[in-house]
């Protein structure tokens, strides 16, 4: 069934024995198209075995679209990142496009401009990219084309998904208290206390009449923490002080690096000092002491960055589409009390 010159459409339609408009739509998932689930498997496997490649640029130009998304995001190596990339990754492949992954180092022109790639996608769905940063606004400037915001980070004028991280922080912070935890230290990446996750905690000892502190690092990377943790707890012994008695971390990756910074240093979770994280990371849970943590519904926020993403595509005068998912507070046993 295999030939030497290249596929086209209507060498499957002629296969199959329907019409060339049945066949692209069948193939294209055009769900107006009255045909059978069984024809359309039969169509596809038709036109896998003959080798057929849609011409991408005559399907944009007869439907106005390139079935391409852009996804921009600050990072694509941390497991967080490289999580939400996958899921954004799959919502695609289900819903028949293609995607272009970029960052701020690779959709960049040296000029400053957003790379055409970007510029002629159908959509794009940017990820924790900051409001301050040039590239943010150089996406702005695209008012065209449709832009769902996820994650920490998103324009507050256009369509986005995000999570309400301050009532399970609230939760975190209480169950702490309710552990008998007086001072928690709150390991973070800045002290403007803007973050809702230290909001959340600088309210909860304000409520109780609890002293604040923070332990500041520079990035908010397992290295850095581990080292940073590890920093404190000698400052602390050489002033004979107190270790405290419970961690906030303003994420997971900061929780395990203070993990192994205090296993370095001999000290026990949760014997010694509680620990809580923030995302919901695998890694939190394969831990000689598994790690409690606020888990972020990563795999709800991306379906729904897609179908608002998909609405805004078919009827871009929509009202602005915006949600806050609910995460959910995991505990595990370095929060548990030590049971003699």
């Amino acid at each position: 069934m295999r030939r030497s010159s290249k596929t086209t459409i209507e060498d499957v339609a002629r296969e199959v024995g329907l019409s060339t408009a049945t066949v692209s739509r069948a193939l294209h998932l055009d769900k107006t198209t009255k045909v059978s689930e069984e024809t359309r498997q039969r169509i596809r496997e038709v036109a896998r075995a003959l080798d057929y490649q849609p011409n991408l640029a005559g399907r944009s130009l007869a439907t106005g679209r390139a079935n391409m998304v852009a996804y921009c995001t600050v990072d694509t190596f941390s497991y967080y990142y490289s999580r939400i990339t996958y899921e954004i990754y799959v919502q695609a492949s289900e819903r028949d496009y293609d995607l272009i992954v970029n960052t701020p180092q690779h959709n960049v022109r040296p000029s400053g401009g957003i790379k055409p790639i970007t510029a002629h996608c159908d959509g794009i769905i940017a990820c924790d990219v900051n409001q301050s940063s040039q590239y943010f606004a150089n996406l702005l400037q695209l008012k065209n084309t449709p832009l769902v915001g996820i994650g920490m980070y998103y324009p507050q004028d256009r369509d986005h998904v995000g999570f309400d991280l301050y009532t399970p922080s609230v939760a975190a912070m209480q169950h702490l208290l309710a552990q008998g935890c007086r001072r928690v230290l709150h390991v973070t990446g800045n002290s403007d206390g803007q973050d809702p996750r230290s909001m959340a905690y600088l309210s909860v000892l304000g409520e109780a009449a609890l002293p604040s502190e923070m332990l500041l690092v520079s990035q908010l990377t397992r290295h850095e923490s581990r080292e940073g943790i590890k920093a404190f707890v000698n400052e602390q012994r050489a002033l004979a002080k107190p270790l405290p008695d419970a961690l906030f971390c303003i994420n997971d990756e900061v929780a395990l690096g203070c993990y192994r910074g205090l296993c370095d240093l001999g000290i026990r979770v949760p014997d010694d000092i509680m620990l809580v994280g923030c995302d919901g990371i695998e890694d939190t849970e394969y831990q000689v002491c598994p790690i409690t943590t606020i888990a972020l519904p990563m795999s709800q926020m991306c379906s729904t960055a897609w179908d608002f993403l998909e609405n805004r595509i078919k009827n871009p005068q929509l009202p602005q589409q915006d949600i806050l998912l609910q995460p959910q507070l995991i505990i595990r046993q370095s929060t548990q009390p030590v049971r003699l």
